[in-house]
C-alpha cells in the first residue's frame, strides 16, 4: 500500500485549526512528516501513545474531510 507523508505546510494548517498543543504536536509532526513511528514519537516528545493516537485521528479525518471537500486524491497517511 502506497503511504505518504504529510507536507510541513498543511501540517501547520492542520495543527493551527485543530488547536494542537504541544508536546503531541511534536508528536504528530514526527509520525506525519517525518516518517517516525507513533512508538517512537512517543517515546522522543515525551506523550502517551493515547494522546498521540486521539491526536493522529483529528489530523487524518481533517485532511481527509479537506481532500474530500477539494476532490483531491487522497493516500493513507503513515502510521
Amino acid at each position: 500500500m502506497y503511504h505518504r507523508r504529510m507536507d510541513k505546510a498543511i501540517f501547520e494548517l492542520l495543527a493551527a485549526r485543530l488547536r494542537s498543543q504541544e508536546p503531541v504536536r511534536t508528536a504528530a509532526k514526527l509520525v506525519l512528516i517525518h516518517g517516525l513511528t507513533a512508538s517512537e514519537a512517543c517515546k522522543i516528545a515525551g506523550v502517551k501513545p493515547p494522546s498521540l493516537s486521539r491526536s493522529l485521528k483529528g489530523f487524518r479525518e481533517l485532511d481527509a474531510e479537506i481532500r474530500k471537500a477539494y476532490k483531491i486524491p487522497t493516500a493513507k497517511l503513515d502510521d
